[in-house]
């Protein structure tokens, strides 16, 4: 913690002290990407440790979308009866799609990319 008064930097919604960063995850409309081609697997087991997120999300998209549509998502289009086998399928598929087009299918210069909103005007050490 700094001593003395606290210097303050103003964005359009939030006053944050200054030096302080703060990101958004998923944001709808990103300004900085962060490679993760290298950490993708390890994010993907991870993301598999969340059984009950898993089954939920399968339970939902169930609901929401009909048996050929989720063939096409899932890989070889076997939708499995079981929610966290098809949870987990469907994840994955649903975060290398959204890490592919912040990644390769973008400007931005990565493979597999994971997208943020920065809050603050931010530096950088170089372009591209």
């Amino acid at each position: 913690m700094a001593n003395g008064p606290v210097e303050y930097h103003y964005s359009t919604n939030y006053l944050t002290p200054a030096g302080t960063s703060v990101y958004f995850m998923t944001p709808l409309h990103p300004n900085c990407v962060v490679e993760i081609g290298s950490t993708f697997a390890l994010k993907q087991q991870a993301m598999n440790v969340l059984e009950s997120q898993m089954r939920f999300a399968a339970q939902l998209l169930r609901t929401r979308l009909d048996a050929g549509a989720l063939q096409h998502i899932v890989p070889n289009g076997e939708v499995s009866d079981d929610d966290l086998e098809l949870g987990r399928a469907l994840h994955l598929e649903m975060n290398k799609a959204d890490a592919l087009s912040h990644g390769l299918l973008s400007h931005s210069g990565a493979t597999l990319a994971e997208a943020f909103r920065h809050m603050n005007p931010f530096r950088l050490e170089a372009l591209l």
